[in-house]
């Protein structure tokens, strides 16, 4: 029982934590945007292209790493995008266009190289208890008998069902492809569960068990997140799954059986 208790406060805790560094990455954009704009009306000069609409994504790009203590290369490929759409007007003798697909290739190859991996993602130890391998508790995918995903499907398709019932979390990198997650057969331990999906030209679809809540916390840009379940009323435990990361000219699907 004491072992709950201060899980639950382990939980809450970090997630006000989360929550404070967002209103404070949050309250420094729009004070840096306030003050650019005060400064332009009192007569301070500002290039054209520093009001311009890719100024919008590079702000954002910042929220995010300010929210996540720039742990990952995500908010940097998002100012990257932003910083390419203004690169033709801050050199315009260089035609930045030109260069767009090689600069893509480059930036999501480092970010897949360098993307930092948690220990919370390293699967099933020895004193974890494996699931019984049934094909008909996997009606979709390759099943995973590890206690965390670590799925990456680039420039093609990965299909996997969990059956673990002390699942972890994990991550989902899914760049010119798609991931099939069929999670109806897993469960967890406690009350929440973190997922990180990063979408490049690419999707994700997720399939969660009726009773299990979700929270996004990932950011959609030229893309969306989509929760196409119907809300169940259920008095079972409430489960949490947090999703995280961010989707860019891709999507994320949520379904339930």
């Amino acid at each position: 029982m004491r072992e709950q208790i201060r899980e639950r406060r382990r939980e809450m805790g970090g997630g006000c934590f989360r929550k404070g560094r967002g209103n404070v990455g949050a309250g420094i954009v729009i004070l840096l945007i306030g003050a650019c704009l005060l400064l332009r009306e009192m007569g301070i000069y500002f290039p054209t292209w520093f009001f311009k609409w890719p100024m919008i994504v590079i702000a954002v790009g910042i929220f995010i790493g300010v929210t996540n203590r720039f742990r990952d290369f995500a908010w940097l490929l998002i100012v990257g995008v932003g910083f390419f759409f203004l690169a033709d007007d801050i050199w315009p003798q260089i035609t930045f266009r030109n260069y767009l697909f090689p600069m893509i290739f480059i930036a999501i190859g480092l970010f897949i190289l360098l993307r930092p991996s948690s220990r919370i993602f390293k699967g099933t130890t020895e004193s974890d208890p494996l699931p019984i391998d049934d094909p008909t508790n996997n009606p979709t995918g390759e099943p995973v008998y590890a206690d965390a995903l670590d799925v990456t499907a680039v420039f093609g398709a990965v299909r996997k069902s969990v059956v673990s019932k002390n699942f972890r979390g994990g991550e989902i990198v899914s760049v010119f492809g798609g991931a099939d997650i069929n999670l109806s057969q897993a469960d967890f331990k406690g009350s929440q569960i973190v997922i990180e999906s990063v979408n490049i030209f690419g999707g994700t679809k997720l399939i969660v068990p009726g009773n299990w809540q979700i929270r996004s916390e990932a950011v959609a840009i030229f893309g969306g997140i989509e929760d196409k379940r119907s809300q169940i009323a259920t008095s079972e435990p409430e489960k949490i799954l947090i999703l995280q990361g961010f989707v860019m000219f891709g999507g994320i699907e949520i379904k339930s059986y």
